[in-house]
């Protein structure tokens, strides 16, 4: 029997399931990494809190309240098929592309974290996620400051 070794996505080798760039914000977690272009946090629970801070920042700041809205910045079609990436989330969420979300709400805000991050790495060989419901409800819980 031959053992077939499993690569990685970037965002699980990072700890950043969301594929944060690096900027100029310090994040909580966040550590020195090999990745030239992207964020290395400690822990995942840290890079799914990065994911959900930022999008509680589209939603608070940016007043973009639809998955068209918040995945339109978040994946712009420079670097995106940004509308497959919008088709799958609001799939993922059951909600038209159009449909005012609630953010605020901690249940809507573990779903759309985890369809970005099953976007952005998709699935294990064994057809499941990279990441666990309880790491992502963590992470977002450390986003609400719970």
């Amino acid at each position: 029997m031959t053992t077939v070794a499993v690569r990685l996505p970037r965002g699980i080798r990072n700890n950043n399931p969301g594929n944060i760039r690096k900027t100029a914000i310090e994040w909580r977690g966040e550590i020195e990494g090999k990745d030239p272009e992207f964020e290395t946090f400690a822990t995942l629970e840290h890079g799914v809190r990065a994911l959900a801070k930022t999008l509680l920042t589209y939603y608070r700041v940016h007043k973009l309240k639809t998955v068209g809205g918040i995945i339109s910045r978040w994946a712009p079609p420079s670097e995106n098929d940004t509308l497959a990436y919008i088709r799958s989330v609001s799939k993922a969420l059951g909600v038209e592309p159009d449909e005012t979300i609630d953010l605020e709400n901690r249940e809507t805000l573990c779903k759309l974290v985890s369809a970005i991050v099953r976007h952005e790495n998709g699935r294990k060989p064994d057809g499941s996620d990279w990441i666990t419901k309880d790491v992502i409800e963590k992470g977002v819980d450390m986003a609400l400051d719970r």
